[in-house]
């Protein structure tokens, strides 16, 4: 065979309108590869700002909450034992009154032992307030919540808390609760930082103080300007 009847494979050969639509179709086909690679590029970066802007959000929500620390809500007890450190540095001595109840503190302080403050619900029930001697408590703590303000507050005495460390129930009751305070007592200007106990308790109806540091400062202070009074003869 020679080479003139050798046969030649021809590509097909597209038509005008064949080709430029070929030719549109590759174009468009490249233009969206180059789109969908824009997209993802600027899908990526903006997830790495919107990463960047939250590690920066926690960051300064971090510092905010170590700068100004969230208070947890006070108990009952809690709020009780605010509201009587407030009242006495504020002189109110007719709150601070109706904020003790010195029927838990006869039996906390009388009656019942330490050991025995398990007891102090069915104590507090039974006991006979017409008792001789719980008649001359009650006596006595009358005149010495009668003091004149006046009188009382001729001298600063001021207790500053600065945190309730322990807030918890007496196992065995159900209106008893023991507080641990820690607390700077601030007289004439000196200040002496002091850790102490509390007792508040429900048993009147209302949370009141019946027993501890707190309530003892109180009803030292009344006896002291009772007898300087007496001394004077007031």
């Amino acid at each position: 065979m020679s080479d003139n009847e050798k046969e030649y494979f021809v590509p097909e050969q597209l038509d005008d309108n064949d080709f430029e639509k070929e030719k549109m179709e590759e174009k468009v086909a490249k233009k969206e590869k180059k789109n969908k690679w824009n997209k993802q590029n600027v899908k990526g970066f903006s997830i790495k700002i919107i990463s960047i802007i939250l590690i920066i959000v926690f960051i300064l929500l971090g510092i905010y909450l170590y700068l100004n620390p969230i208070q947890k809500k006070a108990t009952a007890p809690e709020q009780a034992a605010k509201e009587f450190c407030a009242y006495f540095n504020a002189g109110n001595w007719k709150k601070i009154n109706q904020l003790m109840d010195f029927k838990g503190y006869y039996i906390l302080g009388g009656v019942l032992e330490e050991a025995d403050y398990p007891k102090f619900d069915l104590a507090y029930k039974a006991l006979d307030e017409k008792d001789e001697t719980y008649l001359k408590f009650q006596d006595t703590m009358d005149i010495l919540t009668s003091i004149d303000e006046k009188d009382l507050n001729s001298v600063s005495i001021q207790i500053r808390l600065k945190n309730i460390e322990a807030c918890n129930k007496i196992q065995g009751t159900e209106t008893l609760y023991k507080l641990r305070v820690n607390f700077d007592y601030i007289y004439e200007g000196q200040s002496e930082n002091t850790t102490g106990i509390l007792y508040i308790s429900n048993a009147s109806g209302e949370y009141k103080m019946v027993f501890g540091e707190w309530m003892q400062t109180i009803l030292n202070y009344y006896q002291s300007v009772y007898l300087i009074q007496s001394s004077y003869g007031q």
